[in-house]
């Protein structure tokens, strides 16, 4: 009885070729381990899903201590996640090293190394309780379709196209007062 729980629990590694796709029930990828190849089903906690690159490291279990009942967790490399601290709770991209980092003081951290994309199908309210900041490295774009915004210190280009003032003057706007607020 004891040499079928020895096996139970082993090292994998995927091989990259999928064996179900998006539309699959269950998510199966081949696996190696122990100089064998097999298709095993991923297990990923509720809400959460992968399509694992290879060479990314699991732990494979044997339900039953069957062999052909596989299933594997995967652990990825430990030296590819971000820095936390104690009780911090992270998701993160092993590759590309995107983090959704939820930290311990309650403020929520998200490094997207690229664009940010979110999409809201309805109404989106955003609510701070203290000072609301953008700092853009180019230009902010807010809303489209509509006017344009015209910001404190901005240059602007009036253009008068007829009359005895007819030309184009350059300008500066100046708000005056404290930030304003609604």
């Amino acid at each position: 009885m004891i040499s079928k729980f020895i096996n139970m629990i082993k090292l994998a590694v995927t091989t990259g070729i999928e064996s179900s796709d998006n539309s699959s029930q269950f998510p199966i990828q081949q696996v190696e381990y122990m100089g064998k190849t097999a298709d095993c089903l991923i297990l990923f906690p509720y809400g959460q899903f992968a399509r694992l690159p290879k060479d990314q490291l699991l732990v494979l279990l044997s339900i039953a201590a069957e062999e052909e009942n596989r299933v594997a967790i995967g652990t990825g490399d430990p030296a590819d996640r971000p820095e936390i601290e104690k009780g911090e709770v992270v998701y993160f991209h092993p590759e590309t090293k995107t983090f959704l980092k939820f930290k311990n003081n309650g403020e929520l951290e998200i490094d997207s190394k690229g664009e940010l994309n979110i999409t809201v199908v309805g109404d989106c309210n955003i609510t701070p309780t203290g000072d609301a900041n953008i700092t853009p490295g180019g230009i902010v774009n807010l809303g489209s379709g509509g006017a344009n915004i015209i910001r404190d210190s901005d240059d602007l280009s009036i253009l008068i196209p007829a009359g005895s003032s007819a030309g184009t003057y350059s300008v500066t706007f100046n708000s005056s007062g404290d930030n304003k607020s609604t």
